[in-house]
């Protein structure tokens, strides 16, 4: 499914993708580009106490992307990378005929729109190449929230665990920055937009060139009104805080987009990034699994725990309907009561019991489900922990390794040294040995030479006294 960069910038229209996972400033963001005339969808996704504002995403894309995700057996709350290379053949011609179709029935001919939704961010290749073919320039918008803001206000929406949280604006933070290399792209600060969006949008129209379709004057006392500091619910604390500086994955790749927010070219900034998704990822296949299973038990539990909170409303509603005939039949002529009477008091009683044994039964069966939930939050949390120590202990075996093996090839080069130096001594010591012995034999020949011509004249003295005495 690869792309190139010139078709990335191919296109007499233009269409701004933003990226982002879910609570990180995406809506806000995209709120702003329609004030500025930017297409929206036409089939907008329904506003919710959760976003008062909109969310400015089209029903069926996100539909079809949760489709994709499902072949991929994967879903939006997936921290893992996306196996993209099984997205091919048939299938994928299938959903690229269909994404064509839905960017013309939800946009029509607009020279620009822009496009959001946060399952784009781990599908941004596929939409790339959709667009490109389509017709459409593809210029890319990152807006930064802090990663502990977005894991609370998950946390406060789906009561998502923290380190779950995390780990999902983590695995999107690090696809989406990957993803949209190549293309004219700009990251933004959240905050910023809601401080002080006019220089942001400026700067972001010259990284993308845009041509906004408003007039900003026009535009400004919209987008002021929109924009408001309420929006951010959830703020950082100091309590937030320690726990970011306790995960350095989350605090090293929060730094790196800083500085992409700064400059969107920054090579050490997306070095730092690659080293933080190569560990992510090493730490993804030793954990993974385990993690999916608790996080599937978690679904299932939440699942159970709706289905619950279900049979409990239809319960409800019956004796709701019992109580009531009870009352129209208590509220009977007098001449029927005494016929009445004794099934009437039954029935209330009846009520009564089945009201009580399904008001401890429902609490029974939700303090279990709260336990198992509690208890999988916990197994996330703890396995989340072990993943980072794994990976920063499996960082720190692989340096030792260097170490080990830089210090163990010094000593073997140094072995290697001493040996030849032996070897050089073992010669040296061989060839004096050697010249020493025959010094030694020269010495001792020459000695036994004197010797004799020493004793040669004693022994001819000797012969003569003893012949002059014979």
């Amino acid at each position: 499914m690869g792309i190139g960069v010139e078709e990335c910038s191919a296109g007499l229209r233009h269409a701004i993708v933003v990226l982002g996972m879910h609570r990180s400033g995406t809506s806000s963001l995209t709120g702003v580009l329609g004030l500025l005339g930017a297409a929206m969808p036409r089939t907008l996704m329904p506003i919710t106490d959760d976003n008062s504002r909109g969310y400015w995403e089209s029903v069926p894309v996100a539909a079809l992307n949760d489709e994709i995700l499902g072949e991929l057996s994967s879903t939006w709350s997936d921290w893992r990378a996306l196996p993209l290379d099984r997205l091919s053949g048939p299938s994928v011609e299938d959903y690229r005929g269909r994404a064509a179709a839905l960017l013309d029935s939800e946009f029509g001919d607009a020279p620009l729109i822009a496009l959001k939704d946060p399952r784009i961010t781990r599908l941004f290749p596929f939409w790339r190449e959709t667009l490109s073919v389509a017709g459409y320039r593809v210029g890319v918008l990152i807006p930064l929230r802090h990663p502990l803001e977005v894991a609370a206000s998950l946390r406060a929406r789906d009561a998502m665990p923290m380190a779950q949280g995390l780990m999902i604006w983590l695995g999107g933070v690090l696809e989406a920055e990957l993803r949209s290399r190549g293309c004219d792209r700009h990251f933004l600060a959240w905050t910023d937009l809601l401080n002080d969006w006019r220089p942001l949008l400026a700067s972001a129209v010259s990284s993308l060139e845009i041509d906004w379709p408003v007039p900003l004057d026009v535009a400004e006392p919209r987008i002021d009104a929109f924009l408001d500091r309420g929006l951010r619910h959830q703020t950082l604390d100091d309590a937030l805080a320690a726990e970011l500086s306790a995960n350095a994955w989350i605090r090293d790749t929060h730094a790196a987009m800083m500085r992409l927010v700064a400059d969107a070219t920054s090579s050490e900034a997306m070095v730092e990034l690659d080293r933080v998704r190569l560990e992510f990822a090493e730490a993804a296949l030793l954990f993974g699994p385990s993690l999916g299973h608790v996080e599937q038990q978690g679904r299932q539990l939440a699942l159970r725990a709706e289905a619950l909170e279900a049979a409990v409303a239809d319960r409800e509603r019956a004796l709701e309907r019992s109580l009531a005939q009870a009352r129209r039949q208590a509220e009977s002529p007098a001449a029927d009561w005494p016929q009445g009477a004794t099934e009437l008091e039954r029935r209330l009683v009846e009520v009564r019991d089945e009201a009580e044994r399904q008001s401890v039964e429902a609490a029974r069966r939700t303090l279990q489900v709260e336990q198992r939930l509690a208890q999988a939050q916990d197994d996330l949390n703890r396995l989340a922990v072990q993943a980072a120590a794994s990976a920063r202990e499996a960082a720190a075996r692989a340096v030792a390794l260097d170490d080990s093996e830089r210090s163990q090839a010094t000593a073997l080069t140094q072995a290697a040294t001493a040996r030849a130096r032996l070897y050089e001594v073992e010669g040296r010591f061989t060839a004096y040995r050697q010249t020493s012995e025959a010094r030694t034999a020269a010495l001792e020949a020459a000695l036994a030479d004197l010797r004799d011509k020493l004793e040669t004249p004693w022994r001819t003295a000797v012969r003569l006294t003893l012949g002059a005495k014979i």
